[in-house]
């Protein structure tokens, strides 16, 4: 945002902006959990994987996802603004005063809930069902390079699963505390404070969607 002229959130409305910033997190997240979801089912159940992963399944579960992730972004074009004279401030969005419990309270909640929990435990679920198959159908077959290497992988998927939730969890536990630092008496300390954890957490995040 510093590289242009003006604020992004000033161009497209604060309800814009973060719509497009929060609304397309949340579709990689629930994507990459649909794709581990179809990882299962290729290595469990590979004869009929065919028959019940087709192509327009697929292709209706990501318009679905899209729509349903829209739909959910639409609170923000209700519930924030911009204040352009705040140029000081550490928030150019303001809440509306009837949305300070909904955008303030309710919506971590639910935020946390369908942006990182639920797509994690499905992702972790996923990556461990892999593994306990791999480790079991090694122990019924001969033991190879390849059932060895695949054994290998599957635990690999299970340590990324496992990092991909660390990076994805700190920066919506942060927002139940963005009353604290954003307060309406904010002093420099909390600000700066805010704005170090808020580049941290991004930072995790941007290392888990770059791998």
């Amino acid at each position: 945002m510093s590289i242009i002229k003006r604020d992004p959130r000033d161009i497209l409305s604060c309800g814009g902006y973060y719509s497009c910033v929060v609304g397309s997190s949340m579709i990689s997240n629930f994507l990459l959990a649909n794709g581990s979801f179809d990882r299962v089912l290729i290595i469990v159940l590979p004869h009929k994987y065919q028959q019940i992963v087709t192509n327009k399944k697929v292709l209706l579960r990501i318009i679905l996802t899209v729509l349903i992730t829209s739909l959910l972004m639409i609170h923000f074009h209700f519930s924030l603004y911009y204040q352009a004279e705040m140029k000081l401030s550490a928030r150019t969005c303001e809440y509306y005063p009837d949305a300070r419990l909904w955008i303030g309270r309710i919506w971590p909640i639910l935020h946390s809930v369908l942006f990182a929990f639920l797509p994690s435990f499905i992702i972790c679920t996923c990556s461990f069902i892999i593994l306990w198959n791999r480790y079991h159908r090694k122990k019924k077959t001969v033991n190879s390079i390849a059932a060895t290497h695949m054994q290998t992988l599957s635990l690999l998927l299970v340590i990324f699963s496992i990092c991909s939730t660390l990076t994805i969890l700190p920066i919506t536990i942060l927002h139940f505390f963005s009353s604290y630092f954003l307060d309406d008496n904010t002093d420099c300390r909390k600000i700066g404070m805010w704005k170090m954890l808020l580049d941290l957490c991004s930072t995790l995040m941007a290392v888990n969607y770059s791998k």
